[in-house]
């Protein structure tokens, strides 16, 4: 591992507690049932307390936080301007240029995006009788829809690729109206094999249910809010809440092909709390950035105990160089979800820290985010891409940049968005979805400008070939063949 070579230590010393104490919580198998589908609740206090240097292996409450809520390197670890400064596009991190033509639909007539493989609890990718899932997010093509609509009309869809082979379209996941929100957003599932239980977790966006109308309609630019959230653009009524939600179903092969049955009561589990993590009425009023979604469900090896990581907006700084956070909550003992300190901030840096999920490895404990280029703030320019990070000390450690500045993966120039949402699986492989080409990422905040019948012959809307990458230490590379 590299050094920190005289830099500040920032590590997450409050939250490593946590997760020291949560090693005696029962559960601590990786084939246990995560059972996640509790509800959120709102603790005194002084029921978090934490005596860093208590000896007592059997409390299990949540670390409190500090007072004064400042990245003055005691909160969590942050990723610097100085580092990210030092971004570069070199030949380990870009990719070559795809050819949009090769690429095939996975569901003909939808468009498929942001996407994550069924795991096992250790995190392994799940392999059921030779089939491997996908879950990604869905909207169908019609005429009068341009790519950008898509984030209004999201909802999951479920894909299967047998023995290795090609991806099957398997319909979608639940029919609408099933779910929470106006629509669904990214998450994560889980397979327990024991009892062949999946558990989905997913964003909520909007608080009508998903067959009523939205007040505002579809976007007419989507891009003109970097937060991606609709906010203004989808709803009359300013940023539409964003809650995180769980909800379990039976896995069987009906005739050979993968289906979810017996699917349970869809749960609230978080909503942001409005001291760590920014709400939606914050956020209206700060005309600042609104970021709570993407829930990463994971279970730490060394404590046993179960974690969500999410993408968050701080509610704890409000200017308008805040940037954004990798949020983390855990699951305590009487079943329910508490927000914890972020793992990662980037005050200065980027306000949109996408899609966060952990690779584990023998030499640390990999984080990685998908950002745009425009989410970058002040000074710092960089390039849309996969952005990684490395802590050899656990959850709790400090979580430092790969290749220097963060930058594991990114498009070439010449095509800056043909791919985006990017996922890191357990063998190196890179999963994202094919998103605009003949682009350039200036020209993303104006694609509205464009007309419908560009837009949609550019969108690619499926998935993209995978990308393998090698992991050593502190550095990655493309893994060229």
């Amino acid at each position: 591992m590299r050094s920190n070579g005289g830099r500040p230590r920032r590590a997450l010393a409050v939250l490593a507690v946590a997760a020291l104490v949560g090693a005696s919580c029962s559960g601590d198998d990786d084939d246990a049932d995560p059972t996640p589908t509790a509800p959120t609740e709102t603790v005194p206090e002084d029921e978090y307390d934490v005596d860093l240097e208590s000896d007592d292996e059997d409390e299990m409450s949540a670390p409190s936080l500090p007072d004064g809520f400042e990245f003055d390197g005691a909160l969590v670890s942050t990723w610097a301007a100085t580092e990210a400064s030092s971004i570069s596009r070199t030949d380990a991190v870009v990719m070559g240029q795809l050819v949009q033509d090769s690429l095939e639909p996975v569901a003909e007539g939808h468009w498929i995006w942001d996407s994550w493989p069924l795991r096992l609890p250790n995190g392994e990718v799940a392999n059921i009788d030779g089939w491997e899932i996908l879950f990604g997010l869905s909207a169908e093509i019609t005429p009068d829809r341009v790519p950008g609509d898509r984030h209004g009309l999201a909802t999951w869809r479920m894909m299967g690729s047998l023995d290795g082979g090609e991806w099957t379209d398997l319909g979608l996941v639940w029919p609408d109206g099933d779910a929470l929100g106006g629509r669904q957003w990214a998450g994560s599932a889980m397979i327990d094999p024991d009892t062949m239980q999946v558990t989905l977790y997913y964003t909520a966006l909007g608080d009508l249910p998903s067959n009523e109308a939205l007040t505002g309609g579809p976007a007419t630019d989507p891009y003109e809010d970097v937060n991606w959230t609709g906010g203004q653009n989808l709803s009359t009524r300013g940023p539409d809440r964003q809650q995180m939600v769980a909800v379990s179903a039976e896995f069987s092969l009906d005739g050979d092909q993968p289906t979810l049955t017996g699917m349970g009561e869809h749960e609230i589990i978080l909503t942001a709390d409005g001291e760590i993590y920014r709400t939606a009425e914050q956020a209206a009023a700060q005309q600042g950035p609104y970021v709570f979604r993407d829930p990463w469900w994971f279970r730490d090896e060394d404590s046993g105990r179960e974690y969500i990581l999410f993408s968050a907006s701080p509610a704890f700084l409000t200017t308008d160089d805040a940037g954004g956070v990798v949020g983390l909550a855990m699951l305590d003992d009487s079943g329910t979800w508490v927000p914890l300190q972020p793992i990662l901030a980037a005050p200065g840096v980027n306000n949109q820290l996408e899609r966060p999920h952990l690779v584990r490895r023998d030499d640390g404990l990999y984080l990685f985010v998908s950002t745009h280029g425009f989410s970058f703030l002040g000074d710092v320019e960089a390039p849309p891409g996969l952005y990684g990070f490395v802590s050899d000390g656990g959850i709790g450690g400090q979580f430092l940049p790969l290749n220097d500045g963060g930058l594991v993966l990114t498009n070439p120039t010449s095509a800056e968005q043909q791919t985006y949402s990017w996922v890191v699986l357990p063998t190196g492989s890179v999963l994202s979805f094919a998103n605009y080409f003949d682009l350039t990422d200036a020209g993303l905040s104006g694609i509205a400008a464009q007309s419908p019948e560009w837009q949609r012959e550019h969108f690619g809307g499926t998935l993209a070939p995978l990308v393998p990458i090698e992991l050593n230490g502190a550095e990655t590379r493309i893994d060229s063949p």
